[in-house]
Formats: C-alpha cells, sequence, structure tokens
C-alpha cells in the first residue's frame, strides 16, 4: 500500500500543476516503498555514506545520555502517521527532514546524501534575522551551531537533536 508523504489535495482536481505535483509525489512514494529510496516526507537514495552519517547521528544522541536520546526520538517519531521502524536511520532521516523544513527545502526531488549536505550547508550558513518567519528562532541556532558557536540564547526543545544533526554531518 502506498501511502502519500504529503497531503496531495482534491482527488477530482484537473489543476495541470497538482496532477503533475501528485504524480511526482507517487513515484517518489512508490520509490521507498520499493526499496529503491529512504525517507518519510523526504526522498532520498539510500547508500553506504547515509548509513554511516545516520549510525554517527545515533551515537552522538546516546552519547547525551539514554533519558535525553528517547526524549528526543519520541519528538521525531509524535507526528509520523505510519508504523515507522525506530532504528538509526529512521530517526536521522527524520530530523533532517525536520530541518530541510524549516527551510522550505523542496520535497519533490530524490536527494543523495552529498547533496542535501551541500543543501543544508548553503541554507544554515547564511542567516538573515526575519521577525516574521516562525523558524527564525531555529535558523538562527543552525547557523550558530554549523559556526561552533554558543546557542545558549536561541535554546528549544529541539536543540540537543539540532546539534546531533549538525555535528553528524558536518564533523
Amino acid at each position: 500500500l502506498i501511502r502519500p508523504s504529503r497531503v496531495v489535495g482534491k482527488m477530482l482536481s484537473f489543476k495541470k500543476e497538482d496532477i503533475e505535483s501528485n504524480i511526482q509525489i507517487g513515484y517518489l512514494d512508490a520509490s521507498k516503498l520499493l526499496g529503491n529510496n529512504k525517507g518519510y516526507r523526504y526522498t532520498f537514495k539510500s547508500n553506504k555514506a547515509m548509513m554511516e552519517i545516520a549510525n554517527k547521528h545515533m551515537s552522538m544522541l546516546t552519547k547525551k545520555g539514554i533519558k535525553k536520546a528517547l526524549k528526543s526520538i519520541d519528538m521525531l517519531f509524535k507526528n509520523v502517521k505510519w508504523k515507522l521502524e525506530k532504528n538509526s536511520l529512521n530517526v536521522f532521516l527524520l530530523n533532517l527532514e525536520r530541518v530541510l523544513e524549516i527551510y522550505n527545502i523542496d520535497y519533490k526531488k530524490e536527494y543523495g546524501i552529498e547533496q542535501i549536505s551541500r543543501i543544508l550547508f548553503n541554507a544554515a550558513s547564511i542567516y538573515i534575522e526575519n521577525k516574521n518567519d516562525a523558524n527564525d528562532k531555529e535558523k538562527l541556532a543552525l547557523n550558530l551551531l554549523l559556526w561552533k558557536q554558543d546557542i545558549n540564547e536561541t535554546k528549544s526543545e529541539y536543540s540537543l537533536l539540532d546539534e546531533v544533526l549538525m555535528n553528524s554531518i558536518f564533523d
């Protein structure tokens, strides 16, 4: 059963852009179901480098303490709408997807881990304050983490996940 990773809109919409979007989302969701790709709301090419980063991510997370790690993992899985195994790869990908959504990265594409690392670096490396952006504080924290600066003023419930993600990808 292919489950859409996004809201696909009205079933009988005849708008060309809706149809094209639904076809693209359906193709990406099918590729994940068939095991060619990984991800929940985004689509990632599965390879050895991704698994290595996922394992590093989980190792860094558990070194912060089991209670903190379990709380963080539960936060990542709280909005997952279908059964998804709680393993190092899915924890990493859900955390990565959470940050990609903060930056409004296109979810209708298939990404390799190297490509998404470059995209994330480019997005996080430059911070421009925007108080009207609901994610402004989170973007500032990610920028500070990327440049190895103190994030005390920007602490949030996701600070631990932000720190682990940025360090697992960019260290």
